[in-house]
């Protein structure tokens, strides 16, 4: 009976406990249900399902000529959803397969068309709902997979999975690289593309991505978000003048084995930086690691000696033609002496042969007068001509400048002198190129300025115009007798070198000691020269700056042949255009394009071609009488002539056509490979070499 008790007992307590359990399960399911349901729900597709960023089109950057620096060219990573394919394609993919797969293996190029076919066909049997193709085709190759069978179809009908992503191309960046910049993941970098990054970037887009096995696919396109792509940067930068200031540039530096050098050209009437170029040397040779011409800041020696000029002249304390006693080129203010580097020559000297022949004891002693006893009435004009604040053109990184103010750390009776031709100041290269600017333009300074305007799809919807940092320097007068001794400099003073010239230019020689930790090197200097050119009628002021020269270092001997090479070549530049005006055009005798193409330059040129139905229809177009006559061809069965132009215009005529292009170099095609005329077929390998210049 005892037993029989004990066994019921258990059995009551173990049918309790049970029945606690499931009273228990049934609790938290309705709590996970009801009460915590959309936690959990959430949580879980957290886990299975995010939001994948789409990147915007990054925006091109585009020279004075509309020819482009930088831009970005779509890829895409092209999959297959075989479950969309088999619900709806059933009975006819089996059939398109081989197909398919021979055309994957001829666009794709990396799969044999038999490998297409077996990985085909065993994706379509396990109903891989993300069966990748490539993951860089080009805008063409999906343009083309768009038009097979089933595959046309799209996202929902035909399984076709795109996700793109783009390249950043500069064709022309041995030239400018610094100028043009870049950026880095961190979105920090340099140069206009990373001042202008959230002008350039645009906004991104969303796409919603399920989890599956080896990564995310997209969901719906319900759930994306399209990207806002990035505006379009139009720059002052002309290419072939950038070549130009590159090429001279580079040989002055190697010539003297400098630690780097800058050279800025800008346009006298509006302040455009036409070329900017700076390199620096390193282990490879010379590149474009920093941007010296607008952050680097340097004691600019003589080529400062216009200030004290501008000084001079506007306070009346001196006239061209009164006599200075130079004491034969040394002289001793307090504890430092000054010398002249052709000391010994000249006991007296008028202040124009001061300026000319760039005499630091004639300047200094010239300065000293008019400001000993009220320096702060000197330093003024620093402020007033804009020497004292940063100039902003548009890059991040732009350079303070510094003169050192009474009061100050390191004032002395030696500090004015010192101002006066060109130490004891910090300034950049940008700001002495601005102020020679200011006197070739009739005294009026111009800002310094690179972007002329932003826009979209390559046309330009708001432009920046010029605008003065200083309505006027100096009057016109004293203006007039800057120019006189700029001119002097290159007639009879220092510059010499320059008068071998077709045409008349102006400008001034500097060379100044570089200190190390507040000591001057002995044998350590800056050489440069800032000027203007042709100085009977300015167009573009140039300065170049070379740190450190080995073997020689006078501004005359390092920086003058520099600016010698890139005033010739740049005004025969200029010549040449003008002589271009004035010619006939000579119209070619044969053509091969695309219709619509040759209708649009037909249209500029007054010139008539017959109507065609088929505007995207290629051919041949051959002039007879002023007109053209229209031979069509099979569209990719020529290759065209595309010399002269740039890579943008190169890559959209080529790959339009189903050719790949591979090409070297930078600036315009100067060959091709096949040649014009010949024939072509869809997937061939078309080779490009670019350059500048003739």
């Amino acid at each position: 009976m005892n037993v029989k008790k004990d066994i019921l007992w258990r059995v009551l307590l173990s049918i309790s406990l049970l029945g606690l359990f499931g009273v228990l399960v049934l609790y938290f399911i309705v709590r996970i249900q009801y009460h915590e349901g959309d936690k959990w729900r959430a949580l879980s597709e957290t886990q299975t399902m995010k939001h994948h960023e789409i990147p915007a089109i990054r925006g091109s950057i585009y020279s004075d000529k509309e020819e482009l620096l930088a831009t970005s060219l779509p890829y895409y990573k092209v999959s297959l959803d075989l479950n969309v394919i088999s619900k709806r394609h059933s009975d006819s993919f089996e059939r398109y397969i081989p197909y398919l797969a021979q055309n994957f293996s001829q666009t794709f190029k990396n799969r044999t068309a038999s490998e297409y076919e077996l990985r085909l066909r065993k994706a379509y049997r396990d109903k891989n709902a993300y069966f990748l193709l490539t993951r860089n085709a080009s805008y063409l190759e999906v343009k083309a997979l768009k038009t097979w069978p089933i595959l046309r179809h799209g996202r929902y009908r035909g399984g076709v999975i795109l996700e793109e992503r783009t390249i950043r191309k500069k064709p022309y960046s041995p030239l400018m690289y610094r100028t043009i910049g870049f950026v880095n993941a961190n979105d920090r970098g340099a140069g206009l593309e990373a001042s202008f990054n959230e002008e350039l970037s645009g906004v991104k887009g969303k796409m919603l991505v399920e989890k599956i096995a080896g990564g995310y696919r997209p969901i719906n396109d319900e759930y994306t978000v399209e990207p806002l792509n990035g505006s379009d940067l139009f720059t002052t930068l002309n290419v072939e003048i950038q070549d130009i200031v590159h090429d001279a540039l580079l040989k002055g530096v190697e010539r003297y084995d400098a630690t780097f050098g800058c050279a800025i050209l800008m346009e006298v009437k509006t302040g455009k930086i036409k070329a900017m170029a700076n390199l620096s040397k390193t282990e490879n040779g010379y590149t474009e690691r920093f941007n010296h011409a607008v952050g680097t800041l340097y004691e600019p020696g003589s080529t400062a000696k216009l200030i004290s000029a501008i000084a001079l002249l506007k306070d009346n304390e001196i006239k061209p033609e009164d006599s200075v006693d130079i004491e034969w080129g040394i002289t001793k203010f307090h504890d430092r002496t000054f010398e002249d580097s052709d000391k010994g020559q000249f006991k007296q000297m008028s202040f124009q042969q001061i300026f000319e022949r760039s005499s630091n004891v004639g300047t200094a002693k010239s300065i000293h007068k008019a400001y000993g006893k009220n320096p702060e009435k000197f330093l003024k004009r620093f402020d007033e001509l804009g020497l004292s604040k940063v100039i902003d053109i548009g890059i991040k990184g732009a350079g303070q400048p510094a003169i050192l103010r009474p009061k100050e750390e390191g004032w002395s009776g030696t500090a004015l002198p010192s101002i006066s031709i060109g130490y004891s100041m910090q300034l950049t290269p940008l700001h002495i190129a601005t102020l020679y600017n200011a006197v070739a333009n009739g005294g009026r300074m111009m800002k310094p300025y690179l972007v002329r305007g932003v826009g979209s799809l390559g046309k330009m919807e708001k432009s920046y115009e010029e605008e003065a940092l200083v309505n006027s320097i100096c009057d016109k007068e004293d203006c007039d007798i800057l120019k006189s001794f700029l001119e002097g400099v290159v007639e009879r003073g220092t510059a010499r070198n320059l008068n071998s010239l077709p045409f008349p230019v102006a400008g001034k020689t500097g060379t100044a000691r570089i200190a190390n930790s507040g000591k001057y090197e002995k044998h350590t200097y800056n050489g440069s020269f800032a000027g203007y050119f042709p100085a009977d009628n300015p167009q573009y002021t140039c300065l170049v700056l070379i740190n450190e020269p080995q073997g020689a270092y006078y501004g005359s001997v390092v920086a003058a042949p520099i600016f010698k090479e890139i005033a010739r070549k740049v005004h025969a530049k200029a010549v040449r255009v003008q002589l271009s005006d004035t010619l006939p055009s000579q119209i070619p005798k044969t053509i091969t394009g695309q219709y619509n193409d040759i209708k649009q330059i037909a249209s500029q040129l007054d010139l008539k071609i017959p109507e065609n139905k088929s505007n995207s229809q290629w051919g041949e177009f051959t002039a007879q009488n002023n007109q053209y006559q229209f031979n069509p061809r099979e569209s990719g069965t020529l290759m065209p002539d595309v010399k002269g132009l740039g890579l943008r215009d190169v890559l959209y005529q080529l790959e339009n056509q189903g050719v790949k292009v591979r090409y070297s170099g930078y600036g315009h095609v100067k060959k091709q490979s096949p040649k014009a005329g010949s024939a072509i077929r869809k997937g061939q390998t078309v080779y490009i070499s670019l350059g500048v210049g003739k």
